[in-house]
């Protein structure tokens, strides 16, 4: 395993390097406080994880991680946070990091967390991990309610349309259920893309499953089923 420290802090960088040297898989490749002279390293050795300081990572932290994963997308960036930040945890996730742990962080967990990135884990305390689930599930409920909002501009018939597009009916069997031409139905499909801003019927009917629009339970009635419910 190929190792690089970026820390503007000596002390900081040769307490890492004190940690994790004996280890006979890991080397280090590379330990400095300069972005250049860094990003200069990465694409000539190529390591497998760079360890960054979350002081150098919210000066030019960002731009070093862009620059290096662009060029190098299977190194993984581990941040090591002073305590633990919530909010810098997830501007790390946003922006590529692998791992976010405490500078105070003992020998063993920290060869722990290194061979967890090294199998492509994520290397987060529980309470960090907590942290993640949570801003999971709030962007995902804050996102269900944007595509719930957007489904309120639809017509009857649209969402009849789009119940069927849930179900990958084609346009003439769409028609048919309907009792509509297939000119009428591509209308109704240009505008439920419109409306819901998918590019194309797949996505369309891809946020119709989500949000659990389908035909099963809830067929859109047909003109001869219609008729049998007013006669009631």
């Amino acid at each position: 395993m190929k190792i690089m420290i970026m820390d503007p802090h000596a002390l900081f960088r040769d307490r890492v390097v004190n940690l994790i040297k004996g280890q006979p898989d890991i080397d280090v490749i590379g330990d400095g406080h300069s972005g250049f002279d860094m990003v200069d390293q990465a694409f000539t050795h190529i390591p497998d994880i760079i360890l960054m300081s979350a002081s150098f990572f919210e000066q030019a932290g960002k731009e070093v991680m862009s620059t290096i994963l662009s060029e190098s997308p299977e190194t993984a960036f581990v941040i090591f946070a002073p305590s633990e930040n919530p909010d810098l945890l997830l501007s790390v996730i946003r922006n590529g990091g692998k791992g976010f742990l405490p500078k105070n962080i003992s020998e063993a967990s920290l060869l722990k967390s290194l061979y967890a990135v090294e199998r492509g884990e994520i290397a987060l305390s529980r309470a960090m991990m907590s942290d993640v689930v949570d801003e999971l599930q709030r962007v995902s409920k804050a996102a269900f309610t944007r595509e719930n909002e957007k489904l309120k501009m639809l017509t009857f018939r649209e969402l009849e349309v789009l119940r069927l597009l849930a179900s990958e009916a084609s346009n003439n069997e769409i028609g048919r259920e309907l009792f509509i031409s297939n000119n009428t139905v591509r209308v109704h499909v240009h505008n439920i893309l419109e409306k819901l801003q998918t590019r194309n019927r797949r996505e369309a009917a891809k946020l119709a499953q989500r949000l659990s629009i389908s035909t099963n339970g809830s067929a859109p009635h047909s003109r001869e089923n219609l008729n049998m419910i007013k006669n009631k």
